[in-house]
């Protein structure tokens, strides 16, 4: 049947996930220690009054427009707050999010598969989750920035029950988000900006995915549905600092939820701090080093479709915890020619402390890219 895999082939997949991390982290570490040395001494062109903010140039940077200005800062992290443009600049951009999970963790505790399966039926092997974020920008003034994204998830979690090992599955549209990014002060001219988030995601992801295993159909488990379900009030605040060559910053972001949704629960809110430090090599490539930290909550009433007794995915008390990401990037910028105002950026991570609510799944390594055009 084609659900069901044999343990070797389990093994070879969770192996490649791993080889992959290691390859996604090495590539992006290669990045940043090349680029480096490569390129820290690049002259710059002589041509022109200002010199970005990599070059070595001490031209003074107050000639510019504003929209000159934004248009150099080549350390655009992959943080929501750091996406403002000046007024009637129009932004589409593409995100791409990979994390692999595998082993378990009870508060920081390692939890073999032999005992999670002494007090469930079935467990879990290992996930795997996909995410294409497409998103659209535009600045009404140039202290107010709003956007929309729209997410499309695919989401993997391998299985184990009376010793067959089969995988479930979903894919489909997350749900969509609104933002309002304002500036409340300082100014990009000044190097310095606090910037208030405020945003919406609303409930067009599925809650209601199920798969069909030996012609029986269940429903899927909490961490394997699309959407929340809900409306969920998302608030933030961001720092943003900068000088010729550095940017540095800070965001915290939240999500809040409201009611239960049609199945009768809510996910747990989720509190998100994050930091980081760039460094502009050159008016095109800047490496940086970002933290993560992320805390959620365990489900708030139980949907009766999902039985807490088969698996610990299903129980609404083991889905919360606490995680600190360490981060490596790098990001590309286009300043002149036909990609003009383009922007990539590429990073690679893995967590550096975990306590969950488990027995749960543990994150072994996160991957992201994006790719941005301004106009």
């Amino acid at each position: 049947m084609k659900y069901f895999r044999g343990q070797r082939r389990k093994s070879q997949r969770n192996q490649e996930y791993r080889r992959n991390g290691i390859a996604a982290l090495s590539c992006v570490a290669t990045l940043v220690l090349f680029l480096t040395p490569a390129y820290s001494a690049e002259p710059q062109s002589a041509n022109t009054d200002a010199t970005p903010r990599g070059g070595e140039s001490t031209h003074d940077l107050t000639g510019l427009s504003l929209e000159e200005l934004y248009n150099l800062d080549v350390i655009q992290l992959n943080v929501i707050g750091g996406h403002t443009h000046p007024a009637h600049e129009i932004m589409f951009g593409y995100q791409f999010m990979f994390m692999d999970m595998g082993g378990h963790l009870s508060g920081t505790r390692d939890v073999s598969e032999a005992e999670i399966l002494r007090q469930f039926p079935s467990a879990s092997t290992g996930m795997t989750v996909e995410e294409h974020m497409v998103e659209v920008m535009y600045a009404p003034t140039n202290k107010l920035t709003v956007m929309a994204m729209l997410p499309i998830k695919r989401i993997d979690m391998d299985m184990v029950m009376d010793g067959f090992h089969f995988t479930e599955h979903s894919a489909g549209v997350s749900d969509f988000q609104v933002l309002a990014l304002y500036t409340v002060l300082g100014s990009v001219t000044k190097g310095n900006r606090l910037i208030i988030n405020l945003g919406m995601s609303f409930p067009t992801g599925s809650i209601d995915e199920k798969n069909t295993i030996m012609g029986e159909t269940f429903k899927l488990e909490y961490p394997m549905q699309l959407g929340s379900g809900t409306y969920d009030f998302r608030p933030g605040l961001t720092y943003l600092g900068e000088s010729k060559k550095w940017a540095w910053g800070a965001e915290t972001r939240t999500a809040l939820r409201f009611g239960r949704n049609g199945s009768g629960y809510r996910l747990g809110n989720e509190y998100e701090l994050t930091g980081w430090v760039g460094y502009a090599v050159t008016d095109w490539v800047a490496p940086s080093l970002r933290v993560s930290g992320r805390l959620w909550g365990n489900v708030h009433g139980a949907d009766p479709d999902i039985d807490p007794t088969v698996d610990a995915e299903g129980d609404p008390h083991r889905q919360g915890g606490r995680r600190v990401d360490f981060l490596v990037g790098v990001n590309f910028f286009v300043p002149e020619g036909i990609f003009k105002r383009t922007r990539m950026n590429v990073e690679a991570g893995f967590p550096i402390y975990e306590d969950l609510d488990g027995p749960q799944l543990s994150t072994r390594w996160l991957l992201s890219a994006g790719l941005t055009y301004s106009f």
